[in-house]
């Protein structure tokens, strides 16, 4: 694996492959060999030496097409949400009295001091995740995450921060 990635991406893309391989072999182990090439298994083993090794496959091809214009893919799906969880963090900052730059100041700076994000958000970066957020409102989740938020912590915006932290660490995975 690359040595420009972070420890956390190069443990997450390691974690990836091992559950694909494992996946393979669980497929391989309870269907007919003959039926391989039809469910498209022969292409997914190709797309996993190709994670690998740094091949070409069409996949990748497709993936390299899907970027968005700053040339960088979008991000994942544990990614968004946990910059949900952060900009929620900051709505929740905001609610107990926090001006609003405040509450992004107090969210990247105690975010920076985890492994959560490959890159530490910046004040920016929260800013702009809340105005890229989809869905742009805040959902019946998002809602309810707010009063847990509110209701274990009261007005404590470290008691805040250390919830939210939580959630993105030990809650399971979309």
């Amino acid at each position: 694996m690359s040595k420009s990635l972070s420890h956390l991406e190069r443990r997450r893309a390691g974690h990836t492959l091992s559950a694909l391989w494992w996946m393979i072999n669980a497929v391989k182990e309870r269907t007919d060999p003959s039926d391989w090439g039809r469910m498209g298994l022969f292409e997914v083993v190709d797309l996993a030496h190709a994670l690998k090794r740094g091949g070409e496959q069409p996949v990748l091809k497709l993936w390299q097409n899907c970027k968005s214009g700053t040339h960088r893919p979008a991000p994942g799906l544990q990614e968004r949400r946990a910059r949900r969880l952060a900009v929620l963090l900051c709505i929740a900052l905001e609610q107990v009295g926090l001006l609003k730059s405040d509450a992004r100041r107090t969210a990247a700076k105690a975010l920076a001091k985890t492994w959560l994000f490959a890159r530490a958000p910046t004040v920016d970066a929260l800013r702009h995740w809340e105005e890229r957020m989809e869905p742009p409102i805040l959902t019946a989740e998002d809602e309810t995450a707010l009063a847990r938020a509110k209701a274990c912590c009261s007005d404590d915006r470290q008691c805040l921060v250390n919830h939210f932290i939580g959630l993105v660490q030990f809650s399971p995975s979309p």
